[in-house]
């Protein structure tokens, strides 16, 4: 089969989405609880906490089997802002989209909640806005579609991971 570029970018994109839902129940368990829990991980398994107890919530969003992260949503971001720009894209642009899809954005982490108030409500540019905030993960977690627009620009792919990072945190 001939695949285009296209194709390749969904099928990374739709990888690391099933990847997150797969490492989502276990992540931050020990590696021994969730090997004597579960064996290998090689299918979706539901969120639970370890000795039972409800299933885990992510803001409003009950966990259940299958579900994504905050990783796959920071993607997702990315990508339907890559889409309305058609191409490169910076915080500012990141920051509009998050305003538009705030109930997604609201339902993350602190630390997205404290950017985009600072973008919307103070002011803040928002490649200064998720800066000096709560420290976290976030810059990595969903900035791979950054690298896939500038496959084989590596220089370029730094720069606006650089430019959007500043929202992330």
């Amino acid at each position: 089969m001939d695949y285009n570029l296209s194709d390749r970018v969904f099928g990374c994109l739709l990888g690391g989405a099933i990847g997150d839902a797969m490492g989502g129940p276990v992540e931050g368990l020990d590696k021994a609880y969730i090997a004597s829990e579960w064996g290998r991980v090689e299918s979706l398994l539901p969120y639970r906490r370890p000795g039972g107890g409800r299933p885990r919530r992510a803001g409003n969003r009950r966990m259940e089997a299958g579900a994504f992260t905050d990783d796959t949503i920071h993607a997702l971001l990315i990508c339907w802002t890559i889409a309305r720009k058609s191409g490169r894209i910076t915080a500012e642009d990141l920051a509009e989209t998050w305003l538009q899809h705030a109930d997604l954005v609201l339902d993350l982490w602190y630390t997205e909640q404290i950017a985009l108030y600072r973008w919307a409500l103070a002011g803040t540019p928002a490649a200064e806005a998720g800066q000096h905030s709560i420290p976290a993960d976030n810059t990595v977690i969903g900035i791979a579609p950054i690298g896939l627009l500038h496959a084989g620009l590596p220089a370029l792919a730094a720069a606006d991971a650089r430019e959007v990072a500043g929202l992330l945190n």
